[in-house]
């Protein structure tokens, strides 16, 4: 979570456009594998019946797959084309989510 706050706020000091930097793009993709292998675990550890009766793993879902058809858009879309622009916006935009998400989570778990 940390990691991807450091990135959120390294896009925003770039003025929220998402830095072509080698080290930006592998934090970028090491955090979407973690929300992936994140998501994969869970649905795993309970049925996925089990998972999807909750609202909060749905909405986990939503934003997993948004994570990656964002990154796959910076990956495979071109800087000047207006999907890189929706990508732009859109990835930190999720990444926001998560992170706030995750707090929250954290601190609910502390509270029980």
């Amino acid at each position: 979570m940390l990691v991807c706050t450091g990135l959120v706020i390294w896009s925003l000091v770039e003025g929220f456009k998402i830095p072509n930097h080698g080290l930006f793009v592998f934090l970028e993709f090491l955090i979407n594998l973690i929300i992936i292998l994140d998501f994969v675990l869970r649905v795993r550890m309970i049925t996925p019946r089990k998972y999807f009766k909750q609202v909060s793993n749905i909405f986990d879902t939503i934003v997993t797959v948004g994570c990656i058809g964002s990154f796959l858009l910076y990956v495979f879309s071109h800087p000047s084309s207006k999907l890189y622009i929706f990508e732009t916006i859109s990835e930190e935009a999720l990444f926001i989510i998560w992170t706030i998400w995750q707090y929250l989570r954290i601190l609910m778990f502390i509270k029980n």
